[in-house]
Parts: structure tokens; sequence; C-alpha cells
């Protein structure tokens, strides 16, 4: 062979590598249970299209940003998996109530560009700060004594509006809201 010959025959191997290369990195894939918003760093710009687990062809170099797709719990306790210690609020009485409250949701897959518009990679910490104020704001509008022998009643009436809030400011369902150990004042 002679020296044109090889040196066409490796431009042909270059660009098959170039070609393979592109196009291994134009398909990505994401986990079980998890959502997808197709990004692009290069030309910093994100698809409305929005993916679920598998293999998928984005574009060379697309990535995914990444959202579960299952119920999320946020704890609001003294146990090791709480991501926050217990609510402190003052009742209708004035007095100081702390109680532990948990609650499952799940984010809205039609919502998840708005989400990340809104908030970036962070979705989590501002809507652990709007359950904290939910939650103390509706414990304001009970007295004290209901924390200790109503809690079924103070119960729907919170995830009512902690519903309405994660609808609107997380993007996401609140399916069950759990509160346990309310401790008032030692004397009342």
């Amino acid at each position: 062979m002679s020296g044109v010959g090889q040196c066409i025959c490796c431009s042909v191997c270059m660009l098959v590598i170039v070609v393979i290369t592109f196009i291994i990195l134009s398909f990505s894939s994401l986990p079980v249970n998890t959502y997808g918003l197709d990004y692009s760093p290069i030309s910093k710009q994100i698809s409305p299209n929005i993916f679920t687990s598998g293999f998928h062809y984005l574009g060379f170099m697309h990535k995914f940003i990444e959202y579960p797709a299952v119920v999320q719990t946020l704890d609001f306790s003294r146990t090791s998996e709480a991501i926050r210690p217990p609510i402190e609020a003052r009742s209708t009485d004035g007095l100081m109530v702390t109680f532990s409250a948990q609650f499952q949701y799940q984010l809205n897959q039609k919502d998840l560009l708005n989400l990340y518009l809104r908030y970036g990679d962070d979705y989590k910490s501002p809507c652990v700060r709007y359950a904290v104020d939910c939650l103390n704001d509706q414990a304001s509008q009970f007295p004290a004594s209901y924390f200790f022998k109503n809690l079924t009643i103070i119960a729907p009436q919170m995830q009512e509006k902690l519903k309405t809030i994660f609808e609107k400011e997380c993007y996401a369902v609140v399916q069950s809201l759990q509160i346990q150990q309310a401790d008032l004042p030692i004397k009342f």
C-alpha cells in the first residue's frame, strides 16, 4: 500500500472513531423511578420534554437534570431520618407548642421545567421553608389543648393548606400528613 493509500485509510479510521464517539456521547440514561430534563451544556438550554427512566438519545454532550419520580417524605422530628427538628409554634392562646410532623409528596411530572427554572438544582431547601412556614401558620390557628387531644382535627386542616402551598410553590402534590408527639409547656 502506498503512502497516499495509508493516509486515506488512517483518515477514514479516524473519521469512524470520531463518529462513533459523537454517537456514544449523544446517549444518556436515567435510573429507575427518575424523571429527567434534557440540558445542553454547550448551548445552555433545557428542553421542555420530560424523560422517564431508560436510555435516550439527547444530542452531543447533553445530560439529564434528574428528579425523583417516587413519593418523597419530609420529616420534622428528632429521628435520624429527619430533615430538620420538630416544628415550634405559638397556639391561639399564646402557648409554645412543639410537634413532630411528617408528610409525603410527589413532584408533578408536567411541571419539572417550571420547578427547575424557579429553584435551579436545589428545590428541596425552599420547599422545606414553605412547609415549616405553613405548619407554623396553621398551628397558630388552634388552641394548645387541640394538640393534646384533637390531632385528628388539626392534621386534615394543616394538610389542606400544605397541599395548596406545595402545588403552587413546589409543583408537587402532598399525599398525606402525620402529626405526632405534640409537646406542650410544662405548666399546661
